[in-house]
């Protein structure tokens, strides 16, 4: 019964995840052309999405074949499981959050729209990066929720070249909008708050 109350949670997570990111990238209209930054190299691109798809394989297997975490020795299995699902569903739900705040500037690359606006709004108002934040609470959630380690090492490689796409993303906006987007880098942590007062939104 445990088995399949794990697999069960780990399914809405990974289905949650997945549907709210496929909403917002095949629903959103494009308001123009994306130009592709100049900043994030090509090979980057490429590594996201192999390592994307590494993780996904491997949190498949581990949805299918749930395990147990060393860790497990010393503290309640079932309050890691608790511990994963409820990272799981706070990431999918800042995941939401964040790409709602983006509206049609979401684009899923580091690169920026003719007409794109900085968005310092919701999560933004105190986090650049609070879709990547998501992501890592959702991948720490399923490490925990279903005993995988290879679920945490791959989602770390996927971390690691997220957080370089988030350089790239920084540096773009930095060049677009200038002082603005500096005012609001010094009152915002990358992933996350600095307890600063929040940047005064544009008029």
């Amino acid at each position: 019964m445990k088995t399949i109350a794990v697999q069960l949670s780990a399914a809405f997570i990974i289905l949650a995840a997945a549907g709210i990111a496929l909403r917002f990238k095949l629903t959103l209209p494009q308001k123009s052309q994306l130009t592709r930054s100049r900043h994030e190299p090509e090979w980057l691109s490429h590594a996201i999405k192999v390592n994307a798809a590494l993780l996904g394989a491997v949190t498949l297997v581990a949805t299918i074949f749930p395990g147990k975490l060393p860790i497990t020795s010393l503290l309640s299995e079932v309050v890691i499981c608790c511990m994963g699902a409820v990272f799981g569903v706070i990431g999918c739900s800042l995941m939401y959050i964040s790409l709602s705040a983006l509206g049609s500037n979401f684009s899923g690359t580091s690169g920026t729209y003719s007409d794109h606006e900085l968005v310092v709004s919701g999560p933004y108002r105190f986090v650049r990066h609070p879709y990547y934040l998501a992501t890592a609470l959702i991948v720490f959630g399923l490490s925990l929720l279903l005993g995988s380690i290879s679920i945490a090492f791959f989602g770390t490689f996927l971390l690691v070249t997220l957080a370089m796409r988030s350089r790239a993303e920084d540096r773009e906006l930095r060049e677009k909008f200038g002082e603005v987007y500096e005012k609001w880098e010094r009152s915002t942590g990358s992933y996350l708050p600095r307890f600063r007062s929040p940047p005064i939104e544009n008029d």
